[in-house]
């Protein structure tokens, strides 16, 4: 209870410091994700790279990992949750404190969530091709570098 507590005081703060930072878009509504849930996979040669999405409740709930020879790596959970009429994108990484992503843009394929005060990235863009291939965009400034990384997903049946 005291954690739900404290996650939701946190995610409510964080909101507010994004909401006041910057213009966020006309809301939507989670149902809009719904072409997210499935499992998806993209494959880079050395290792694949999986992200796994299910509706929970209101909210979709997602994870990201990475598994090179046999082995799962670099887990974070996702959530994509509507908070105060605003769709908020939250990365867990390991044991680190979420970081929240407000959607900030959107058009019929592309979904932009940003927190321009996160170290790297700054943004990510989800670009809904079809119900079987998706890309994610992981944008920022790194290093005094611009980097952006693309992810191509196909979904998979299992």
């Amino acid at each position: 209870m005291i954690v739900k507590l404290l996650l939701t005081n946190f995610l409510f703060i964080a909101l507010c410091s994004i909401i006041n930072a910057q213009q966020l878009s006309p809301s939507k509504e989670i149902s809009d994700f719904n072409f997210l849930i499935g499992k998806w996979e993209a494959d880079f040669g050395n290792f694949k790279y999986y992200e796994d999405w299910q509706n929970e409740n209101e909210k979709i709930i997602g994870s990201g990992y990475r598994i090179k020879e046999g082995k799962k790596f670099d887990g974070e959970k996702l959530l994509l949750m509507n908070i105060h009429g605003y769709i908020s994108y939250i990365a867990v990484v390991g044991k680190q404190q979420p970081i929240l992503f407000a959607l900030v843009e959107s058009g019929d394929s592309n979904y932009v969530f940003e927190n321009e005060e996160h170290d790297f990235p700054q943004q990510i863009i989800y670009q809904f091709i079809n119900n079987n291939f998706i890309k994610v965009f992981v944008k920022g400034i790194l290093k005094g570098e611009s980097v952006k990384d693309e992810y191509n997903l196909t979904r998979i049946n299992e």
